[in-house]
C-alpha cells in the first residue's frame, strides 16, 4: 500500500516547522508493527512533501509478508515532484516472471493438408483409458506439430 500517512517515522523525516513529538513517531511504529508492514527499500527522493518551508517524509509505500513472499522482486522509486507537493511513488516490477501465452486453436491448420494425417497419427497411438486424460495427452501431443506448422506455413500473416 502507498498513501500520504500525515505522520513521520522518524525525526529525521522532517525539517522545519515543528518538529515531530515522540509520540507520534511510537504510534505510527506501533501501527506499522502490528499490521504487519515494512516500509519498501527505494531509490530518489528522500522526502516526499514540502511547503516550500517544511520538508517531510509522510508518503510512503509499504508491504506485508504475502507481498513480498509473491512479488519479492519489487522496486519502488520516489519521483521528483511536478504538480504535486507530494511526490509520486512508482512500484516497478522488472523481472516479473510473465504468464505462459494459452493454446489457441486457429481455424487454418485445419486448412492444411497435413493436419488430418497430423490428428490420426497421435489418435492412433497409445492413449489413456479416461476420456479426459485421453484429450489431455492429445492435445499435449498435438502442441509441437501445430506451432512448427503455424510457424513454417502461417508466420507470415501476423506481419
Amino acid at each position: 500500500m502507498g498513501d500520504n500517512f500525515n505522520s513521520v517515522l522518524h525525526h529525521e523525516d522532517r525539517i522545519g516547522g515543528v518538529a515531530a513529538n515522540d509520540r507520534e513517531i511510537r504510534e505510527y511504529a506501533e501501527c506499522l508493527h502490528h499490521c504487519g508492514l515494512q516500509e519498501f527499500q527505494y531509490v530518489g527522493a528522500f522526502f516526499t512533501w514540502t511547503n516550500k518551508t517544511i520538508w517531510s517524509r509522510i508518503d510512503r509505500a509499504l508491504y506485508n509478508g504475502i507481498w513480498h513472499d509473491t512479488f519479492d522482486y519489487t522496486q519502488v522509486h520516489y519521483m521528483n515532484k511536478d504538480l504535486s507537493d507530494h511526490t509520486p511513488i512508482v512500484l516497478d516490477f522488472p523481472n516479473c516472471p510473465k504468464p505462459k501465452p494459452s493454446f489457441m486453436f486457429c481455424d487454418m491448420w485445419a486448412k492444411d493438408a497435413n493436419f488430418k494425417n497430423m490428428i490420426k497419427e497421435i489418435m492412433e497411438s497409445r492413449l489413456p483409458v479416461s476420456r479426459l486424460k485421453a484429450l489431455q495427452t492429445v492435445l499435449n501431443k498435438l502442441r509441437k506439430p501445430l506451432q512448427l506448422l503455424n510457424k513454417e506455413k502461417f508466420a507470415d500473416i501476423y506481419n
